[in-house]
């Protein structure tokens, strides 16, 4: 296979490179021993590989090759820093020499991440097998259609090092959003003290789960440290999982031991979440809270979203909403053709702001987005909990939804509505999308 060598990266189907690749066969296991000898040279001192540089080598390059298998063009993303390695299995001294070894050697095709400036913002490194790797591991019998029977996925842990994470705000600017620096974190708040042992009993429970179709789900909550003491611990605070970044199609494959999987979606979270924290609850017994004469309900919600991003209504469409409307590359929507001037920001302000007069108020309100994130999360962590502990039921977030079993899924909505009002005050108007699989089975 040849791969061709870009100026720079090909990142429409970037995925994390999460480091969860072991070997499965003695194919594999020959092949990481060949390249862990390279890496014993190139790095020097040392007669022979350890179990860690073994292991970080075996992982880098199974990770790599199922990048591969799924898009010769793609890359996988992570940073390289020796922080970045905290809650990782593999060992940041261990996956340098490798990583660096493998480069130096033309087994691995990267572009170095770059450091932020003011503020921290930068991006992550990208790398991704060379068609020398991929010819090596085809001469240890290891083809790219065949991987599944020379490389699995490590267990992961009950418990992880860093269940929480604060950090700096994001930014935007012409070339996209950026995300703040990590930052230091108070582990003596209470606050965090709390958000942290939640999760990492989430963690442990889930690790009881036999979880399959990805790779790696451990649960980790994110804040916004956005300068106001008062709200340290509570803005932003979602929750993350490594596979949230993966494809919406490859949620079909998910199963929670052995079951197919349901998504369980609040409908206009944020929109209804803020008329509530201004105490002017919408009516959310309505078919759809997003839809009106005009505009399409696409252009609406984009607009809605957008505004509470920004923390004030905007006066012109942004560059990347406009983006996301017109080129949805993986989306099950429709493309819409020149937005701007079928639309005119001016014209969707006045509908929108009409139907829903409090988000003119919106700049003047104080209440911003890491306010909605944390209110939004606190529903879900609460609905998650009360699954795994009061009904033994696996699953897992997905911001303003869960992934659930589907024989539980009408629990599911019951103990999310209720969540949703315990917290927010209004019921939610919540939807089930089935993915494709089910959607068969039932036809």
């Amino acid at each position: 296979m040849l791969i061709y060598k870009l100026k720079e990266p090909y990142i429409n189907s970037e995925q994390y490179l999460d480091l969860t690749g072991m070997c499965n066969s003695l194919s594999s296991s020959n092949l990481i021993q060949e390249l862990s000898n390279l890496v014993v040279k190139e790095v020097g001192g040392i007669k022979s590989p350890s179990k860690r540089l073994k292991g970080a080598t075996g992982a880098l390059t199974a990770d790599l090759l199922a990048c591969a298998a799924e898009n010769p063009l793609a890359f996988r993303y992570r940073s390289v820093g020796c922080n970045s390695f905290a809650d990782e299995p593999i060992g940041y001294r261990a996956f340098r020499d490798a990583f660096d070894a493998l480069v130096a050697n033309g087994f691995i095709e990267s572009f170095p991440g770059k450091k932020g400036g003011e503020g921290g913002f930068g991006t992550a490194t990208r790398m991704r097998a060379t068609g020398k790797l991929i010819a090596l591991a085809l001469r240890f019998g290891i083809a790219l259609d065949r991987l599944g029977e020379h490389f699995g996925t490590a267990p992961l842990p009950a418990t992880i090092k860093e269940p929480v994470v604060m950090r700096a705000p994001s930014r935007t600017d012409a070339k996209g959003r950026h995300r703040g620096a990590k930052l230091k974190l108070d582990t003596s708040h209470p606050d965090i003290v709390s958000s942290g042992a939640r999760i990492n009993r989430l963690n442990t429970f889930m690790a009881g789960v036999a979880v399959t179709g990805i790779k790696r789900w451990t649960l980790q909550r994110v804040y916004c440290d956005n300068g106001k003491p008062e709200r340290y611990g509570r803005f932003g605070g979602r929750i993350y999982s490594p596979f949230q970044n993966g494809k919406k199609k490859g949620r079909r494959h998910i199963r929670f031991n052995g079951e197919l999987v349901v998504e369980v979606d609040i409908g206009a979270s944020f929109l209804t979440i803020y008329h509530s924290l201004m105490h002017r609850p919408l009516d959310t017994s309505v078919a759809d809270l997003y839809a009106m004469a005009w505009p399409p309900r696409a252009i609406a919600k984009a607009y809605i979203n957008a505004a509470f991003g920004l923390g004030k209504v905007h006066s012109r469409w942004p560059s990347e909403v406009v983006d996301q409307l017109e080129n949805p590359q993986g989306r099950d929507v429709q493309p819409i053709p020149d937005v701007r001037k079928n639309y005119p920001v001016g014209r969707v302000r006045t509908a929108v702001t009409n139907k829903f007069p409090l988000l003119a108020d919106l700049g003047d309100s104080g209440c911003a987005w890491g306010d909605l994130h944390y209110a939004e999360s606190e529903v879900v962590l609460a609905t998650i909990e009360s699954l795994a502990f009061e009904h033994a039921i696996p699953s897992l977030p997905l911001h303003d939804a869960i992934l659930v079993p589907v024989s539980k899924s009408g629990l599911a909505m019951r103990v999310l509505s209720a969540e949703f009002e315990r917290h927010i005050g209004v019921k939610p108007k919540l939807k089930l999308k089935e993915y494709g699989e089910i959607r068969r089975l039932a036809a």
